[in-house]
């Protein structure tokens, strides 16, 4: 009796897989009539490009939870919000076609580098830019934070596998934000008068490796106009300083800050955030700046006395200027004189921080008719 009904269930369950896969073949077919299915390759591939942007403004860990399905591959991802186009070609062979076809999904990429995985994440990012064909690349890439070892403390331990791949690629950077181990150093000097499309660049320091020191492989980029150093000292990053429009320096000295407006006379927007203590004596290094429109400090300590990099500077096309001050200092007597000496017209004037006495701020207004 019990082998009869051992051999009953049997027979169902091979009933029940044969009708699932009946099931799935009509199902196909009806799918076949289905308007979306027959929309033209062009419409699918607009439809895959909006799948593959990520939420305005976003990022996220690809390396935890936080990230929705299909939202990375091996690390490699473009942003909170977007799916990859390897999943997407993971649907069915006709998806696979339209995704491998539509270069436009390609020219984006976030890789969170994993050292264990490297060469596994360098064969699957050649082929992702092989996809791209040579539209220009915009690439972000994320510090393997998960490989801490006391044992290799002070010993840059970072895989090339990842930037040997994309300096073979170099010609199309369009938009980078990098770290930068010592490691890849060797790698980076090959990009050298091969970076004719690069506009936008991100420097980071490398927070569990030693960083690169004096790196010149950006110094010829013909079309570089905005950049972000950060953790750099200005010493060791050779740039085209003469044709930059936009830089975001965080942690530099004053001296750092002044020294970068004053190597970049077409800079019309400088950012510095964190500035670090230094003794400038401004008389004696005085900036005349034509063209800085817009000019923004973050100042975690005024016991090293900012006015000094404020007083430092005559910029008579400021027309923003945003001071993020600590709270014991509004320091909103050192702006009349700068807009006075400078002739500027200031349009606006943010204060981030305490707000300054109602009576310091009236008399401010007063000589600040522009704003």
């Amino acid at each position: 009796q019990v082998a009869y009904l051992d051999a009953e269930i049997s027979r169902i369950e091979d009933d029940i897989v044969s009708l699932v896969r009946q099931r799935a073949m009509l199902k196909r077919k009806r799918n076949a009539f289905s308007p979306a299915v027959n929309l033209p390759p062009e419409i699918h591939s607009l439809i895959f490009e909006f799948a593959c942007l990520p939420a305005m403004g976003a990022n996220v860990d690809l390396g935890t939870g936080g990230a929705k399905f299909g939202a990375a591959n091996l690390g490699l991802g473009i942003g909170m919000g977007a799916v990859t186009p390897l999943f997407l070609g993971t649907i069915c062979s006709a998806w696979r076609k339209i995704a491998q076809n539509s270069s436009q999904l390609w020219n984006t990429v976030t890789v969170y580098l994993d050292n264990k995985h490297s060469h596994a994440q360098a064969s699957l990012l050649k082929s992702w830019l092989q996809n791209s064909a040579q539209r220009p690349l915009s690439i972000k890439l994320i510090e393997d934070e998960h490989t801490d070892n006391e044992d290799d403390w002070g010993i840059d331990v970072t895989s090339t596998a990842v930037i040997d791949v994309l300096t073979a690629h170099s010609r199309q950077w369009h938009t980078i934000d990098f770290f930068l181990p010592s490691t890849w150093k060797p790698a980076l000097s090959r990009v050298r008068h091969n970076l004719s499309l690069l506009t936008n660049a991100t420097f980071r320091v490398a927070e569990g490796s030693p960083t690169i020191l004096r790196l010149d492989a950006f110094a010829d980029a013909p079309r570089l106009r905005e950049v972000s150093v950060i953790g750099f000292s200005i010493e060791d990053m050779v740039l085209p300083w003469t044709q930059l429009e936009r830089i975001n320096g965080e942690y530099f000295s004053v001296g750092e800050c002044l020294d970068t407006i004053r190597l970049s006379p077409g800079l019309r927007s400088a950012i510095f955030e964190q500035v670090c203590p230094g003794q400038i004596p401004f008389s004696s290094h005085p900036i005349h700046h034509e063209n800085l429109e817009v000019l923004e400090l973050t100042l975690p300590d005024t016991t090293w006395q900012p006015p000094s990099i404020i007083g430092a500077m005559t910029l008579p096309s400021l027309k923003e200027l945003v001071l993020s001050l600590p709270d014991d200092e509004p320091l909103l007597q050192t702006v009349p004189p700068l807009v006075l000496r400078s002739g500027c017209q200031l349009r606006h004037l943010h204060f981030v921080g305490i707000t300054p006495p109602e009576n310091e701020l009236i008399e401010c207004l007063k000589e600040l008719s522009t704003l």
